[in-house]
């Protein structure tokens, strides 16, 4: 979907000023035309807004320069992101460590596979070390309307790769359709070292509110991260695909479970982290799709 814009017919829409995205999402909010589909909410091309106004959003994704909502109003989306954070924070406490999941907690990325954009994002929640030490954390992203499986997990990548020093990075998607209840829950794990030269240069570059990094990056289609998750190998994007489980009627009576590297979240401790999700959290989850559709 794309906000139209009104200009004078004298004057080119290259020459208008660029816009505040947090402007544009609320005006699409007071006004009702909050697309709400399974397709992507594209709210139009990079040059469009401000490179200033997208870092302090924080909820879009930009992907070959175009500028993608990546949040939601529904409770569906918002209880997933919660359940999941809550349970792995669960597993932390056990191994006697003070961690904290937040969801204004600012990430810079790169999107190296979407031409090098660059900007801050805020995910669902970020788990991380209460007390300021060095760890790698974990992070969750949730979708449900407007933004498809193959833009989650081309955003999920982002979050793992050398710009950054998070360890997982847990996506879960319910599709927006009334038909039946349709979910994915999928945990990638880092790969690559974090760099800490390119750290230092993207922040740089955010500070001097820069929209991507010198350099050659890749152009990737977003349809090649549904292949890549269909074929269970994620090897072209330098992440592992460490745990999928896709959900329905058939086994949502199941629980959720899959265990973490401690140690790569944080140097001080060791063994797993055995992250346990109850089904009734998730037939919870399929409740508010079925709000959602008044079903």
């Amino acid at each position: 979907m794309s906000f139209t814009l009104d200009f004078d017919e004298h004057e080119p829409p290259e020459h208008m000023p660029k816009i505040d995205i947090n402007d544009y999402f609320k005006a699409c909010a007071k006004s009702g035309v909050v697309p709400e589909l399974e397709e992507n909410w594209n709210a139009g091309s990079l040059d469009t807004f401000t490179t200033e106004s997208i870092n302090r959003f924080g909820k879009a994704f930009v992907h070959e320069d175009q500028v993608y909502i990546v949040d939601s109003f529904s409770g569906c989306h918002n209880y997933a992101a919660a359940v999941i954070s809550f349970n792995v924070l669960v597993q932390l406490k056990r191994k006697k460590v003070k961690f904290l999941t937040r969801k204004r907690s600012p990430i810079h990325v790169c999107n190296k596979f979407g031409g090098g954009v660059i900007l801050v994002k805020y995910p669902d929640a970020k788990i991380y070390e209460s007390h300021g030490h060095v760890c790698q954390p974990i992070v969750v992203k949730t979708a449900f309307c407007d933004e498809s499986l193959s833009l989650l997990i081309d955003e999920c990548i982002s979050y793992i790769t050398e710009f950054t020093t998070n360890s997982y990075a847990i996506g879960f998607k319910v599709d927006y359709s009334p038909v039946a209840f349709k979910a994915v829950l999928f945990v990638l794990e880092r790969m690559t070292i974090p760099d800490e030269a390119k750290i230092n240069q993207l922040d740089e570059f955010i500070k001097k509110n820069e929209a991507r990094l010198s350099g050659k990056f890749q152009h990737v289609d977003l349809n090649e991260f549904n292949v890549a998750f269909q074929s269970n190998n994620f090897s072209k994007f330098g992440v592992n695909l460490f745990y999928k489980k896709e959900i329905d009627d058939s086994n949502i009576d199941e629980d959720i479970t899959f265990s973490l590297d401690a140690h790569k979240v944080y140097e001080k401790i060791h063994g797993c982290l055995n992250v346990y999700i109850p089904s009734e959290e998730i037939e919870h989850t399929r409740d508010l799709w079925k709000k959602e559709f008044h079903l």
